[in-house]
């Protein structure tokens, strides 16, 4: 018997490949709302050949588009809510039009906009919030990534990534980072995302873009979600997460002035 897990974003060929080793029995299991498989350079996704092995998924390849299609298979068994998290990450996924995340009786999950103020982010200044513990960095795209990966290298509690390469379906704490990238463009993504966090899931995001976004898209959520009370909202380099100092701000001038050792070498 072979289980496939997270076949809702898996490539059709790796799919293939898994439950070709099966003697009697393959399952695959997945979420429709996970993100498809994607290919770089965007050209290539014309390809009829990538088209057809790496950006169908198992579930399109067996007729399943929907979860109307899934309920009406003959070969799929359907799991139609999830209970892991608290009421305000079932609120984000609501406001988007997703119906399959419930929260789960007594589970609290806290949810933080980190204000970045339209400034650069300072990602060091996260380390303590999040180190602490199992938590999950996900970036929109890989150059997002490469910036993370630039200061949490050396985190070994804290995976970085974005939603289709972190492995695990929940962690302790879950950071989006929502600055480069508005998400507009990846609904399943940032719905995978929020349903990672267990305990606390911090939003990383500019305030003024937040309050302007438009309803439907992931920070029209966030902003629903911030109207009705549902999150707090912190300042990002404020009192709570302190600026690191920066070299111009503070300068260290150190003289090194040499002496004389009673055996004649000279020391600084």
């Amino acid at each position: 018997m072979v289980l496939v897990d997270d076949a809702g974003a898996a490539r059709l060929v790796d799919v293939l490949f898994a439950v070709a080793r099966a003697r009697t029995t393959a399952v695959v299991f997945g979420d429709l709302a996970q993100p498809w498989p994607r290919v770089r350079p965007r050209e290539l996704a014309e390809v009829p050949e990538v088209r057809r092995w790496t950006l169908t998924t198992p579930f399109a390849h067996c007729g399943v588009h929907t979860p109307a299609d899934a309920h009406s298979h003959p070969g799929c068994a359907v799991l139609d809510r999830q209970y892991r998290f608290g009421p305000g990450v079932q609120a984000l996924a609501d406001t988007i039009g997703y119906p399959a995340l419930s929260a789960a009786e007594g589970r609290e999950t806290e949810i933080v906009l980190l204000d970045t103020a339209g400034e650069p982010v300072e990602r060091a200044a996260l380390v303590p919030l999040i180190a602490a513990g199992h938590a999950a960095v996900l970036a929109p795209d890989r150059e997002g990534v490469r910036s993370w990966l630039d200061v949490l290298r050396e985190t070994r509690t804290v995976d970085v990534g974005t939603v289709s390469t972190v492995a695990g379906h929940e962690f302790g704490t879950v950071v989006l980072d929502l600055t480069g990238d508005d998400w507009r463009d990846r609904v399943r993504a940032f719905l995978s995302g929020i349903a990672r966090a267990r305990d606390r899931l911090y939003l990383l995001a500019d305030l003024d873009a937040v309050r302007g976004a438009e309803l439907g898209t992931p920070l029209g959520a966030v902003e629903a979600l911030r109207m009705r009370g549902g999150l707090s909202v912190r300042r990002l380099g404020g009192q709570v997460i302190p600026r690191q100092r920066r070299q111009s701000e503070t300068a260290w001038h150190v003289t090194v002035h040499p002496r004389q050792p009673s055996d004649g070498t000279m020391t600084g």
